[in-house]
């Protein structure tokens, strides 16, 4: 993966209007806290990662759901095992691997790890976070979820560790900063971006996973982030959205029903059926608006940056050096 701007008009993903897109959003930013250990008793945290904001909280910030914490009694899935459940190895045996489609992943960055350091794989569009504000190196993952998305997407390896579409390029726009912090003003300036390149010489995106969440508190007909999901839709890119982490009601955009929602299953045994259930995580919805689909999302092992917060801070996590368990919404809609 390369971070050269000529690299990057070789690929097609220009620059242009990015410095303004930049300005645009610092004009508009409002301060977001440190992100703080998930304690999993519902309080108000900050920011990253399909779950919710603390109600009413003013700053739209998003809320992480603490996606790396070892889940007990959860066999751990590797990507083999995904592709076995949901019956994608057929697929991608037949030669439907994703190959010639951009998979636009808003999110944290993606690190030059082993599956996901080949230019063929990556190619980076404007660091929109935080961390690019006080000069930290463009496109790369000091958090470690982008990078754990990337792997279950499009991650190169064996039949054990390819992800699940590794024919598909992907199209890395980072919003998320090394502390999990993001503002929904990135995450809007990135789906405008991500709209108005997708054709750019090279460049076919056809897909955008957003696995971030605010509380629905208006109709999706008047939120912003909701309108910027259905200007993707609008031009023929599939939005897919982690429904949430809450156990409950859906976050935002999850809630609009142009995109793809998805919950999180547990699918035990890939060779059982039988056992598979809903994730006690997962949010499901109601009677107004439930997830489209659920995908395996427990315990799923992908790749992580050693150096990452996530490996850090959770070596009990960590299967090998570069690869880790995670557990969510956010896992299940890379699926």
């Amino acid at each position: 993966m390369k971070n050269n701007e000529s690299w990057r008009w070789q690929r097609g993903v220009r620059r242009v209007g990015a410095a303004a897109t930049i300005a645009a959003v610092a004009a508009t930013m409002v301060s977001v806290p440190m992100a703080a250990a998930d304690d999993g008793s519902g309080s108000s945290l900050t920011t990253l990662i399909s779950g919710t904001t603390s109600s009413g909280s003013p700053t739209r910030s998003f809320r992480r759901h603490d996606e790396f914490t070892a889940q007990p009694s959860t066999r751990a899935q590797s990507l083999g095992d995904v592709a076995k459940a949901i019956r994608s190895d057929k697929a991608t045996g037949s030669d439907a691997n994703g190959h010639g489609i951009d998979v636009a992943l808003v999110d944290t960055g993606v690190a030059e790890v082993v599956g996901l350091d080949d230019p063929a794989t990556v190619v980076n569009g404007p660091d929109l976070s935080l961390d690019y504000q006080v000069g930290a190196p463009v496109a790369i993952d000091g958090y470690g979820h982008g990078t754990h998305l990337a792997g279950i997407i499009a991650g190169r390896g064996d039949a054990t560790s390819r992800g699940i579409a590794p024919g598909a390029r992907l199209l890395n726009m980072k919003v998320g900063a090394a502390d999990g912090s993001v503002d929904v003003s990135q995450v809007i300036a990135a789906i405008d971006w991500t709209v108005q390149h997708r054709r750019d010489p090279g460049m076919n995106v056809r897909v955008l996973n957003l696995s971030f969440g605010t509380d629905a508190l208006q109709s999706y007909q008047l939120d912003p982030l909701a309108h910027a999901v259905e200007s993707a839709w609008r031009n023929n890119i599939v939005v897919v959205v982690a429904a949430g982490n809450s156990g409950a009601a859906l976050t935002n955009p999850a809630i609009d029903p142009y995109v793809i929602t998805v919950g999180a299953a547990n699918t035990g045994d890939p060779d059982n059926r039988g056992d598979d259930v809903v994730a006690d995580f997962s949010s499901i919805g109601d009677s107004t608006r439930g997830v489209d689909v659920v995908a395996p999302g427990v315990s799923i092992i992908s790749s992580v940056d050693a150096q990452s917060n996530a490996a850090v801070n959770h070596p009990e996590a960590l299967v090998t050096a570069t690869t880790i368990k995670g557990s969510g919404t956010s896992q299940a809609a890379a699926v």
